[in-house]
């Protein structure tokens, strides 16, 4: 099983990135790939408030985590709380 983390005090300013933490949990012993998207909207828009990413993250065994970032940018909008949608 993967679980998607990130640390919940971490203050995003514009022009900085999210990072997600991928953790793999219930067994280390053997390789596995997980595809990766944060591009779908919520409440933030694509390549407005965002830079929509995806790719593969291999872990080999032993390994428990992985990361990927997603760009924040910085736009003249006035933005309040905002989301998007990662799919594992």
């Amino acid at each position: 099983m993967l679980v998607l983390s990130r640390k919940q005090s971490q203050r995003i300013k514009l022009g900085d990135s999210i990072v997600i933490t991928v953790v793999r949990v219930g067994g280390s012993a053997e390789a596995i790939a997980v595809n990766f998207s944060a591009g779908t909207n919520g409440t933030a828009i694509a390549d407005l408030d965002y830079t929509p990413t995806n790719g593969t993250l291999s872990f080999g065994p032993g390994e428990v985590s992985k990361t990927f970032s997603v760009p924040i940018l910085n736009n003249v909008f006035q933005d309040g709380t905002r989301f998007i949608t990662l799919t594992l």
